[in-house]
C-alpha cells in the first residue's frame, strides 16, 4: 500500500472507514510499525476533535454481545526469513573451552609461574626459572625475542616488569609485577628466586 500524506481529508476517510484509535489511522494511511509521537501530535492538531470521533468509532463497533470489532486494517506483508540448514546459535550446544597453548615453548611451564597462561610475562619467568643457575641480560632478552616474536624494545618491555622484583618476594616492584618471587642480581646476570 502506498503511504498518503496526512491531510484532513484522509483522516476523516479513516475515520469513516471504522479507525477506532490514532495508530490505525495511521496504519490506514498506508504506514507500517508504530506511530511516533509527533505524528500523533500533528493529527491531533489537524482535527481537534478526533478523540470524540474515534470513541464514537469504538461505540459503534461493539456489537449485540458487547465485544468490541475491530476494523479492517490491511495488514502490512509479513517476509519471512530463508530457513538456512545451520542451527541457530540458540540451539547449538556450548562446549566447554579446553586449554591451549597460545604458542609452543621449548620452555615448560614453571609451576610458581604467578602470570597468565600463554602471556609474555609468563614466559619471561619460565625462561629465568629453566636457568637455575641465573642468565646472561643479553642472552635473556634474545631468548625471549626469539619465543615472541617481538623486537628488543618491546622485549625489554615485558621484561622490565618481570625483573622488577627486587630483594624480597614480597618488596617493591612494578604494579603489574606479581608476588611470590624476586629476582637476584649480580651485573647483568639475572637468577630468579623463589619463596
Amino acid at each position: 500500500m502506498e503511504k498518503v500524506i496526512i491531510s484532513k481529508e484522509n483522516i476523516e476517510k479513516a475515520i469513516q472507514q471504522g479507525a477506532q484509535s490514532i495508530s490505525q489511522i495511521y496504519k490506514m494511511l498506508g504506514n507500517s510499525g508504530n506511530i511516533s509521537g509527533s505524528t500523533a501530535k500533528k493529527i491531533r492538531e489537524i482535527m481537534p476533535d478526533i478523540q470524540e470521533r474515534l470513541n464514537a468509532n469504538k461505540n459503534k463497533a461493539t456489537d449485540k454481545a458487547g465485544t468490541p470489532q475491530e476494523p479492517s486494517v490491511p495488514a502490512a506483508p509479513v517476509h519471512e526469513p530463508a530457513k538456512s540448514d545451520k542451527p541457530t546459535k540458540a540451539t547449538t550446544a556450548v562446549k566447554p573451552k579446553e586449554y591451549k597453548p597460545t604458542r609452543k615453548s621449548k620452555y615448560p611451564r614453571h609451576l610458581k609461574n604467578p602470570y597468565r597462561i600463554g602471556s609474555n610475562y609468563g614466559l619471561a619467568f619460565d625462561v629465568l626459572a629453566f636457568h637455575k643457575n641465573g642468565i646472561g641480560r643479553d642472552e635473556l632478552i634474545n631468548l625471549i625475542r626469539k619465543e615472541t616474536g617481538k623486537d628488543v624494545k618491546h622485549t625489554l618491555f615485558d621484561l622490565s616488569v618481570v625483573l622488577s622484583a627486587k630483594e624480597s618476594p614480597t618488596g617493591p616492584r612494578h604494579r603489574s609485577a606479581k608476588d611470590g618471587y624476586w629476582v637476584k642480581r649480580e651485573y647483568h646476570h639475572y637468577t630468579l628466586m623463589l619463596s
